[in-house]
């Protein structure tokens, strides 16, 4: 009999042990919906398309072309200057064509209006036009490849970093920095009080290029300070409920039905402890019985 209490005890503490390494050693597990990796994917693109429009419009101010450009306001021209091959002879475009032109060039996407010359993915006075791609942000939040609108202007640039932007003004192409408010040419004051950033790479094509990492650091414009919308920040907090699958040692698997076989398994484990618990004492008395017996037999010879 002590031989078993020894042996029980044994048991016991080599079941512990066993289960200790189990929870430590235990694989990672991560959650996600059954697209989770195409999103990782997705956010990816849209950050690099982002940075290609503001790589793309700096090479392009930096380089030969921007000689070639002339400001315009006319649609046709506008139009022409778009759907045209490259290298062109003359590039026509005002602040809206610019943008057009250079998200069209930078990620290879479309929109109805910048074709026709009549508006385009962004405009001051009208602000987003082409919604499956872009979408408004702060004005104090603006990453490189951001659209800047300046409705009173009106104007629209595209920033690159380092509060730097590349416009297209009457005198031409400019790359230059900018502050929370200047004034250009006979313009009226010019002030950015809204921006739009590419939200979608959907149909967007482009070879990622260099040229946005160079600009040197202007001192920072004193911007001015927006109220916080509350709704968008809420949004960027949603809960869309329990995903439906999980990828568990690289297989999908029903989210549900795991956590229901952890929790089962737990249960057992505690189960298990609760009885050897139980069992110790137990045999405790076994054992003494067993020695009582073993005097009660040997009083007898």
């Amino acid at each position: 009999m002590y031989c078993l209490k020894n042996l029980t005890k044994k048991l016991i503490a080599l079941i512990l042990i066993i289960n200790m390494i189990v929870l430590v050693c235990s694989p990672k597990v991560t959650l996600a919906t059954e697209n989770n990796q195409e999103s990782d994917s997705t956010a990816s693109d849209v950050e690099s398309a982002r940075m290609q429009i503001a790589n793309w419009a700096i090479a392009f101010a930096r380089g030969s072309e921007a000689r070639k450009c002339t400001y315009t306001q006319n649609f046709a021209a506008r139009a022409n200057t778009y759907n045209s091959p490259d290298p062109q002879a003359e590039y026509r475009f005002d602040c809206v064509g610019w943008v057009n032109y250079a998200v069209n060039r930078a990620i290879e996407i479309t929109y109805s209006e910048a074709e026709e010359g009549s508006g385009g993915f962004v405009t001051p006075q009208s602000g987003i036009k082409d919604k499956s791609h872009f979408a408004y942000v702060s004005i104090n939040e603006i990453q490189p490849g951001d659209i800047l609108i300046a409705p009173s202007a009106p104007h629209v640039a595209i920033y690159v970093g380092n509060y730097q932007i590349v416009d297209m003004l009457t005198i031409g192409l400019a790359l230059r920095t900018i502050s929370s408010s200047y004034t250009e040419l006979s313009w009226t004051e010019c002030t950015y009080t809204e921006a739009a950033r590419l939200i979608s790479a959907d149909g967007a094509n482009f070879s990622p290029i260099e040229g946005g990492e160079d600009l040197e650091l202007e001192e920072k414009p004193n911007w001015t300070q927006e109220e916080v919308d509350l709704d968008i920040v809420a949004e960027q907090f949603t809960f869309d409920g329990m995903p439906p699958t999980m990828i568990y040692q690289d297989e999908k698997v029903d989210v549900f039905r795991w956590i229901f076989d952890g929790i089962s398994g737990f249960m057992d484990f505690i189960a298990g402890l609760l009885i050897s618990f139980i069992k110790m004492p137990i045999l405790g008395f076994a054992a003494m019985f067993d020695n009582f017996i073993d005097s009660l037999i040997s009083g007898m010879n």
